[in-house]
């Protein structure tokens, strides 16, 4: 009958505890891959946003220029308190929010809105091209 060896005398275990196992090249499952016959497999698709950093930069720049261009108006050049410009301001923020139906702002939303459409609309066909000629 087969029995088994005890586990100090046992012939694997002293074999796999002299040596240790070999490692395989850098380039082992290339080589293998190449020998059969199969490519590689092709690096995957890095994800790159639509609007980039810089051009969200470019857009919040342009809402906040509009914004503050909406806000303080085409005053004088008179030297004011910050309290009064800060109350001025508010004022103006509050009374452009309670009349939505003012044509201008309704005028500059709209401006806005084709102006992102646009930018956006810009950026894909960016990356349409970009992605043809690579």
């Amino acid at each position: 009958m087969n029995y088994l060896p005890e586990k100090n005398k046992d012939p694997l275990k002293k074999l796999l505890r002299n040596e240790k196992l070999e490692q395989p090249s850098l380039n082992f499952t290339t080589n293998v891959l190449d020998k059969l016959g199969i490519a590689p497999p092709t690096p995957s698709v890095k994800y790159e946003p639509v609007i980039s950093k810089k051009g969200w930069f470019l857009i919040s720049a342009v809402v906040i220029s509009i914004l503050w261009m909406a806000l303080t108006g085409s005053s004088g050049s008179t030297v004011l308190s910050k309290s009064t410009v800060v109350d001025d301001a508010l004022g103006k923020t509050t009374s452009i929010f309670l009349s939505l139906t003012d044509n201008s702002f309704v005028f500059m939303i709209c401006m806005l809105s084709i102006a992102v459409f646009m930018l956006v609309s810009a950026e894909s066909l960016y990356r349409q091209s970009r992605l043809k000629t690579t």
